[in-house]
């Protein structure tokens, strides 16, 4: 760039077309490798194929719906509003159509003592303190509230129903009212487990610097992972 001359611009490009060469060979070889290995090739996790993609994603919703449905045996889902909210209002009938689908209890409680404007939810409780518990101050907020005395907060805002059936299935997870099985079935991938940095906090430094020994590591790692998988379901 600071002497464009005919010699350092030819040198220039020659480098530019080795680096491309060498990226071709990457690119390639990378192919080669990933087709060969599941644990490497995301299709085997998320089909790229429309219609794949698309069976699994019925196929997990299908098992969200199943999972939620649990879920509301379990537990109740508190709806905290105002009567002057108009968000407030609109989120009552997305809470409506979830009950009417999977059936989870909806505790509808006013912070301001009020019914909602559109009047669904009548029988509202006041709030007797369980919002300031929570920390909520604001309206909508909705909570999963779990026996014996358990409350998770699950979002602020109005959400709509695909949202919020999510994030039901995301706290029940991590409060134990489902199982990682039961939450891997309501997600649209494939479950061949996780690489993160701990998996090499235990490893002998002779196996990091070898190529052939870590991949041989992280791949038993993953291969084990799917096993204690199947061992669940397994009758």
């Amino acid at each position: 760039m600071d002497d464009p001359s005919p010699q350092n611009v030819r040198a220039y490009y020659y480098l530019q077309r080795m680096a491309m060469d060498k990226a071709t060979k990457f690119s390639e070889m990378s192919t080669n490798v990933i087709m060969r290995d599941p644990f490497l090739d995301e299709d085997s996790r998320r089909p790229q194929a429309t219609y794949a993609a698309n069976a699994m994603a019925r196929e997990a919703l299908d098992k969200r719906n199943e999972v939620v449905k649990e879920i509301g045996t379990k537990s109740g889902l508190f709806f905290f509003f105002k009567s002057n909210c108009i968000l407030c209002t609109e989120q009552a009938g997305v809470l409506v159509a979830l009950q009417n689908a999977t059936g989870v209890p909806i505790i509808p409680i006013s912070l301001d003592g009020k019914p909602l404007d559109n009047q669904l939810f009548p029988d509202y409780k006041v709030d007797s303190g369980q919002a300031e518990q929570l920390g909520i101050y604001q309206t909508p907020a909705l909570a999963l509230a779990i026996p014996p005395a358990s409350t998770e907060v699950v979002g602020f805002g109005a959400v709509t129903l695909d949202t919020l059936l999510n994030r039901i299935v995301v706290v029940a997870r991590d409060a134990k009212v489902i199982t990682t099985k039961q939450y891997q079935s309501t997600q649209p991938v494939f479950d061949n487990g996780l690489l993160i940095s701990k998996e090499l906090q235990s490893v002998d430094k002779s196996v990091l610097e070898d190529p052939a020994q870590l991949s041989q590591y992280l791949q038993d790692h993953l291969r084990e992972t799917v096993r204690m998988n199947n061992d669940e379901i397994s009758p």
